[in-house]
């Protein structure tokens, strides 16, 4: 049988050490908005840093929850939220 809807980049890492780069990387782009870094890396986590920038819009506290379960540490929900805010409160402007 083939193996059908099985995506994602392996990027020459076994699963632990590879998820834990896309987190480092997504608390990376949260906390400076900007990262270099190479382009597989950054196709790979653009729509998990997308879903968080989405669940922070809409800020619930079911959304709030699911951004601190998707994140390592415990500033970068924060980080997220005040990223979304300040982007509103500019556009507002």
């Amino acid at each position: 049988m083939t193996s059908h809807a099985i995506g994602g980049r392996k990027l020459s890492r076994k699963q632990g050490p590879r998820l834990a780069l896309y987190k480092n990387l997504i608390v990376s782009v949260l906390r400076y908005e900007r990262i270099q870094t190479t382009e597989a890396k950054a196709k790979e986590i653009r729509p998990q840093v997308e879903q968080i920038i989405t669940l922070a819009k809409k800020g619930g506290l079911s959304a709030r929850r699911a951004v601190i379960a998707a994140l390592p540490e415990a500033a970068s929900p924060r980080l997220a939220f005040a990223r979304v805010t300040r982007r509103r409160l500019c556009s507002l402007n």
